[in-house]
């Protein structure tokens, strides 16, 4: 079972072979987003730079469906779980020929693995091969996916077997319920746990008041 892109990434690179290549790829990597953004099938272009005619040969790899949820815990494990549950991914064509100078565009479709559980998030991967019968260098090319919508990712942990979640703490140490009623005084601090769940490039904490029906710039819908 190889190891997922996201973390191993492309691989070592092999700079002799880097510089002796006879086929150029475009893109050299795939980013497939979640199942709700991802397209309908990608396009890779293939390039026969050498100085020989070459018969080309696609193929696939799947890597470890990478899942770093579980059901009742907003908080992400702290070592993810691998399982050998791979995406089917079709490939046309699979076999061709290229002149020197010549380029072939190449159609790929990925169909998430199907036992990969959509509310979890988890992340699918592997490599797309591209062999010739000239050098018999193997060039590869790496994507990864998430299953489900990732907008419905949580942000903020507030459910978790631990404890631990993101609340305002009162005097005491304890997290104050929905509904109940603080006096706060300039004088005063109540400590803010914020336990963030997914990645966020960046998080916004207000603090509005209570009075009044409308509140300049703030969009429920937002949050």
């Amino acid at each position: 079972m190889l190891a997922p892109t996201i973390q191993q990434g492309a691989g070592l690179v092999n700079a002799f072979q880097a510089l002796t290549a006879t086929t150029i790829i475009s893109p050299s990597e795939l980013a497939l987003n979640d199942t709700v953004r991802r397209k309908n099938f990608y396009n890779i272009k293939i390039s026969n730079i050498g100085n020989k005619p070459a018969l080309y040969k696609i193929s696939h790899h799947g890597a470890a469906l990478t899942t770093g949820a579980q059901e009742g815990n907003e908080q992400l494990l702290s070592q993810p779980v691998y399982s050998a549950d791979y995406a089917d991914v079709y490939i046309w064509p699979t076999n061709f020929k290229l002149e020197p100078g010549q380029s072939r565009m190449i159609t790929v479709r990925f169909q998430a693995p199907r036992k990969a559980e959509a509310a979890l998030l988890p992340i699918f991967s592997g490599f797309i091969y591209v062999s010739n019968n000239v050098d018999e260098k193997v060039a590869h090319i790496p994507y990864a996916g998430v299953v489900g919508n990732y907008k419905d990712a949580s942000i903020l942990v507030r459910n978790t077997p631990s404890g631990i979640v993101t609340g305002l703490l009162s005097a005491t140490g304890d997290f104050v319920s929905n509904g109940q009623t603080m006096n706060v005084t300039a004088s005063g601090a109540f400590p803010i746990l914020l336990v963030t769940a997914w990645t966020s490039r960046i998080v916004f904490m207000d603090v509005i008041s209570g009075k009044g029906n409308v509140l300049h710039g703030f969009n429920p819908s937002n949050f």
